[in-house]
């Protein structure tokens, strides 16, 4: 998952099958929240994942993230934009 996932990409893809499929594997229920938008470089496919931990529970957790990448179509060193999480796991794997 350290990879940029820009909206509407292969790795974005990736990504999220990978969140999907973890999540799915460990019990938790997952829908796909999928729609198009406008952005700067034209209409874009979005996915959003929601997953519900025991759906039909009275009190149930629902777990959301926001796990794609900013697009920069040639990004200065000073713009390329990595969520802190993931940023700070990237860090990790490269000590």
């Amino acid at each position: 998952m350290l990879t940029r996932s820009s909206a509407d990409t292969e790795n974005n893809t990736k990504v999220r099958e990978y969140i999907a499929g973890t999540l799915r594997t460990l019990g938790w229920t997952i829908e796909l929240d999928q729609f198009t938008d406008k952005t700067p470089y034209g209409d874009k496919n979005f996915v959003n994942v929601i997953a519900t931990k025991d759906p039909k529970a009275a009190r149930r957790i629902i777990l959301a993230a926001h796990f794609d990448s900013k697009y920069f179509p040639n990004p200065p060193n000073n713009q390329v934009r990595t969520p802190p999480g993931r940023l700070a796991t990237q860090q990790a794997a490269e000590a």
